[in-house]
């Protein structure tokens, strides 16, 4: 079994500019993190929100832009999952992958 502490959309807080870019906030000042930063959403601009599902919702309202899977998979097309720490993270992610390995070309 795997339990995702605090929420699975802890995946989607890297300091990838694919995610400003997705969430509505390409261009804006100040940037995603540091808006966050200042609001209280996180301790400091290198670490990731406590509550990041909360956290996403509240930067899409800041936006006016409403919450969809699209982003999602804007963002899982562009974002590596390389560096990311999160242990329940990357046991579900090694589970996918055992489930779901790569077809080998025959």
């Amino acid at each position: 079994m795997v339990v995702l502490d605090p929420e699975l959309e802890v995946w989607l807080w890297t300091r990838s500019p694919h995610v400003e870019e997705a969430l509505g906030w390409e261009d804006r000042e100040p940037s995603l993190r540091t808006w966050l930063v200042e609001q209280g959403f996180m301790e400091d601009e290198n670490h990731k929100p406590d509550r990041p599902k909360e956290t996403l919702e509240i930067a899409l309202r800041k936006v006016k832009k409403p919450r969809s899977s699209a982003i999602y998979m804007q963002i899982a097309k562009k974002v590596s999952l390389v560096g990311h720490q999160e242990p329940a993270f990357l046991k579900l992610i090694t589970t996918l992958y055992e489930w779901f390995p790569e077809e080998q070309d025959q």
